[in-house]
């Protein structure tokens, strides 16, 4: 049926080369397989993770619980503090006047007609009796003095004095005090007083007037003590700590009656204003306390030293016997009467109103927590972009403080297991935006972006009246 064929040069080929045609398709087909499969691997590793991130981005939010305004003038404020510890007699304590705020000039001696104030690496002023001088914070070591009559002004050193010029000194004794005068809402008008500053022909000569930058509340309970020149201006809710000097088992007591402290060295002593004439004094560490009066008790310590120690290192020394004073007779003018030693006539409360009380929102502070289906929130690489009148910043975090157009501030209100500032399921944090000063009816944008991306954004609107308030809700 086939004819063989015996020659081989009569044998065909074209099997081979089918072959290889065939080979080659396949080998063809493999590769773009192996293509398709990884471009397909390639999108769908695409897919997966723009899904992921948009939904980290719609689910890794905060979610907000509530927002409190603080007011201007209601928490620590920046001040001038007039200090009299130095003075060689008749006055002892110290006064604070808000950043920006006046004093004014009362001529005790005038040899000349021509007081000129002074300090060591600035020029001079002249000032008459009645002048008004504005004390301006300049820097953290330096504060500006202006006479708002004649407009000239000298720039004042913190650690250099205040002083009468000695080149202008007549043959005459010069001496003038600073005076500040506030409302009391149980005193009535009250006028305080710096120490006398003298020129070297008065009586104390040469008495210089120290000035430092500080901060502290409206209501400030000004230390003084019995047993040295040692002062301390307390903010309401500011805490100071018994050093190692303080005897264990030491008390601290109104005088009269109300209660007592055991107090001991590293224990933490909160004064809290409750009212214009009621002041907690609470052991942190046991949680007693006693309330006193501080227009009518001083603080008497008993047998054993109470040494305190405020934030800035500053400390107060009472040796046991004696007392803790507020002003000291000769820092007041008028207004109140001071008898030091007695159960009566104390002033251990400032009831001050300054300039920025009420004026605006100066702190922002947000409740927040981890939004619903949302992954731990690590708020140290979170940004907060603030969209208000001053204009728009981009804050980062910076620890549990906020500064003003740099840095906004984590706090624990609920963290149980220590994660701060990482948000995890159960935390409650505290958000915390100093916008500098929020106006009445002002609003403020708070953009907030986690590291997801996730943004959150917070609407805050100041109420249109803050009298009389301290905080609000925004």
């Amino acid at each position: 049926m086939f004819e063989r064929i015996t020659n081989p040069e009569d044998r065909g080929q074209v099997g081979i080369g089918t072959l290889i045609v065939f080979i080659a398709m396949v080998l063809v087909a493999a590769i773009a397989a192996g293509v398709l499969i990884n471009t397909a691997g390639f999108l769908q590793s695409s897919a997966e993770q723009t899904g992921q991130e948009s939904s980290d981005q719609v689910t890794n939010q905060i979610q907000v619980a509530s927002k409190i305004g603080s007011v201007s003038g209601s928490g620590p404020a920046d001040t001038i503090v007039f200090d009299s510890s130095g003075a060689s007699s008749d006055t002892h304590g110290e006064f604070a006047i808000d950043d920006g705020s006046q004093v004014d000039v009362l001529v005790t001696e005038d040899g000349d007609g021509s007081i000129v104030l002074t300090a060591a690496s600035s020029n001079e002023i002249a000032v008459e009796d009645g002048d008004t001088l504005t004390f301006t914070k300049a820097s953290a070591s330096s504060v500006e003095v202006q006479n708002d009559a004649t407009g000239a002004s000298i720039t004042v050193d913190t650690s250099e004095d205040l002083s009468i010029d000695a080149s202008n000194a007549a043959t005459s004794a010069d001496s003038i005090r600073l005076q500040r005068t506030y409302e009391d809402p149980i005193n009535g008008e009250v006028t305080l007083q710096t120490l006398k500053l003298t020129d070297s022909d008065a009586t104390p000569a040469d008495q210089t007037l120290p000035i430092e930058v500080s901060e502290n509340t409206e209501q400030y309970i000004p230390l003084t003590s019995s047993s040295s020149s040692d002062q301390l201006l307390v903010s309401d809710g500011e805490v100071l700590t018994a050093t190692s000097n303080t005897a264990d088992g030491a008390e601290l007591a109104p005088s009269g009656s109300g209660g007592a402290l055991d107090v001991d060295a590293g224990d933490e002593i909160r004064f809290d204003v409750l009212s214009n004439n009621e002041v907690e004094v609470i052991n942190v560490e046991s949680g007693a306390s006693f309330t006193f009066n501080p227009f009518e008790n001083e603080l008497s310590v008993s047998s054993s030293t109470i040494e305190f120690e405020n934030g800035d290192g500053d400390t107060i020394t009472v040796s046991g016997g004696g007392s803790f004073y507020g002003l000291e007779p000769d820092d007041v003018d008028s207004g109140i009467t001071i008898t030091q030693g007695t159960a009566a006539d104390s002033a251990l409360l400032v009831n001050a109103e300054y300039n920025s009380g009420g004026g605006g929102v100066s702190e922002i502070s947000i409740i927040a927590i981890k939004g619903s289906g949302a992954d731990q929130i690590n708020l140290e690489q979170t940004t907060i972009t603030t969209i208000g009148p001053s204009g728009t910043n981009t804050l980062t975090y910076g620890g549990t403080s906020a500064s003003q157009g740099e840095t906004f501030g984590v706090q624990a209100v609920q963290d149980e297991d220590e994660s701060i500032p990482v948000m995890t399921d159960a935390d409650r944090f505290r958000i915390i935006v100093d916008p500098g000063t929020l106006e009445t009816g002002a609003t403020m944008t708070l953009e907030v972006t986690t590291e997801s991306g996730a943004t959150t954004e917070i609407r805050v609107s100041v109420p249109n009246t803050l009298s009389g308030e301290t905080a609000v809700q925004v």
